[in-house]
């Protein structure tokens, strides 16, 4: 008994260190966010009257800021998805054999126990689901809060530049570099919004 007590308190305090990280990445994608936010606020703000030709190498640089930015909110994903995908398909079943042990009854008889990741998928994922139009419109809004600054900014240079003398001609090694960079950061971005997506829906297993 000594030794199912010692497994069911250290199980406990693993399930509680990976639950206060998955609280604390979170709370990183918060600040991230508003930072992202906030960065495309001081870049409207300050060149509002600058978006012309002569401008157009800063306005190119400004989405690899972005693009950092929204690498930094994906990464935190992946920290969370990780100790989430191990809580439920590793640590929960351990914890439900201890509870089995403790009680005498067998652990496939405590599936609706610490069942939230496997909910939470149907809530979210199932075709069925009643959420599953206004979680379509979250993913939409991420998309556009993370990808969607960067992306504007590039779109804005396209226009600056076929709308100027001279055309996509006139622009300079520098900058065809810095729009194939930024292309590649949006085709990016999407990608691995795409994998993160895919990362959520995996964890029940």
């Amino acid at each position: 008994m000594a030794n199912n007590d010692l497994e069911w308190s250290t199980h406990l305090e693993e399930y509680k260190n990976l639950t206060d990280e998955i609280k604390r990445r979170v709370s990183y994608q918060l600040l991230i966010l508003g930072g992202n936010v906030t960065f495309i606020s001081a870049v409207i703000g300050t060149l509002s009257d600058k978006f012309d030709a002569n401008h157009l190498t800063t306005i190119l640089l400004l989405p690899l800021v972005s693009f950092v930015i929204v690498w930094l909110f994906f990464e935190q994903d992946v920290f969370v998805t990780q100790p989430a995908r191990y809580l439920h398909r590793a640590l929960r079943p351990a914890i439900l054999r201890c509870i089995a042990k403790k009680t005498g009854g067998k652990a496939d008889d405590l599936s609706e126990v610490m069942a939230w990741e496997a909910f939470r998928s149907k809530l979210l994922f199932d075709p069925n689901s009643s959420y599953r139009g206004f979680f379509r419109s979250m993913v939409l809004f991420r998309w556009f809060a993370t990808i969607g600054p960067g992306l504007a900014l590039l779109v804005a240079a396209a226009y600056i530049t076929w709308h100027s003398p001279g055309g996509p001609r006139a622009l300079t090694l520098l900058q065809w570099f810095l729009f194939t960079i930024d292309v590649i950061g949006v085709i990016f971005g999407f990608v691995i919004h795409r994998r993160v997506d895919r990362f959520y829906r995996e964890i029940p297993g």
